[in-house]
């Protein structure tokens, strides 16, 4: 579905029309009506709903024929996308502050974490960029508490999905803290290695950002979470590994060590079930 003109005021329309162009000369007449109609579109269920989402604007950039298309129609909606993100950020700055803009954004902190890891690279750039845009209006998400665990628990099951046969047919691997938020796989464990990489790397960044604003919250966060993974000699759980090290060196305990090495918290794991 898609909005037509006569559906938005004047202003709106005339305002979007005006920016749009400006960002897409040179692409063809159907490629920029089509993007004029689709931002239309995406910023009004942005503006007007009750739960604006990000979740639609990334999933247009997902789609596969779409980023095989030669006509620039990606680039055009990535355009789109950061007038979406720049409204939903507008959005949410001007919701009362209570737990239902909080739940809000935790859950879009979390789709934003998951996406970082997707498997198309451009994704895994738009979602880092709205993920810094995010914390850097809301930055009490760094230690928030449901953010901090699934960011974990998204960097056990990446680890967890080293372990699986890359000849097998790819698995889709549910995050257990999120939304009911999934994790697609790469095909190759080479691949899956990098994603990895990358990901713990930036969970360690997070956490010491969340340690410089908010050393007591973070690490009483850090600390529950230890707590509610079931203790076995048996497992490495990459989540665990970087929670305790993180614990341990804000509290001073091992100060003189180096923090873990990103392959070490990207190393293999087995599976784990959390008690209810």
């Amino acid at each position: 579905m898609l909005l037509t003109p006569n559906s938005c005021k004047t202003e709106f329309y005339q305002r979007n029309i005006n920016y749009t162009f400006s960002i897409i000369l040179g692409l063809n007449v159907q490629v920029i009506l089509l993007c004029i109609l689709n931002e239309l579109f995406v910023l009004d269920r942005v503006q007007n709903s009750s739960e604006p989402s990000l979740q639609p604007i990334l999933e247009y950039l997902s789609d596969t024929a779409l980023q095989k298309d030669k006509a620039g129609m990606w680039n055009c909606i990535f355009s789109v996308g950061d007038r979406v993100f720049a409204q939903f950020i507008e959005v949410m700055s001007n919701k009362p502050k209570d737990s239902n803009r909080e739940k809000e954004l935790e859950n879009h902190a979390q789709f934003l974490l998951v996406n970082f890891n997707h498997v198309h690279k451009q994704i895994r750039r738009v979602a880092d960029k709205y993920l810094s845009g995010l914390v850097d209006r809301f930055p009490h998400l760094l230690w928030n508490c449901r953010v901090l665990w699934c960011m974990l628990d998204i960097l056990q099951v990446l680890s967890y999905s080293l372990e699986l046969d890359p000849n097998e047919e790819t698995p889709v691997l549910r995050i257990p803290s999120s939304p009911g938020y999934i994790l697609m796989l790469m095909d190759t464990l080479e691949a899956r290695e990098s994603i990895v990489k990358d990901f713990a790397a930036r969970c360690q960044e997070i956490i010491q950002e969340a340690m410089k604003w908010a050393p007591h919250a973070t690490r009483s966060h850090l600390q529950d979470y230890l707590n509610q993974i079931p203790s076995s000699g048996l497992w490495h759980h990459s989540g665990l590994a970087l929670a305790m090290e993180s614990v341990l060196q804000y509290t001073g305990l091992n100060i003189q060590s180096s923090p873990l090495s990103v392959s070490v918290l990207g190393g293999s794991s087995l599976t784990f079930h959390r008690s209810a």
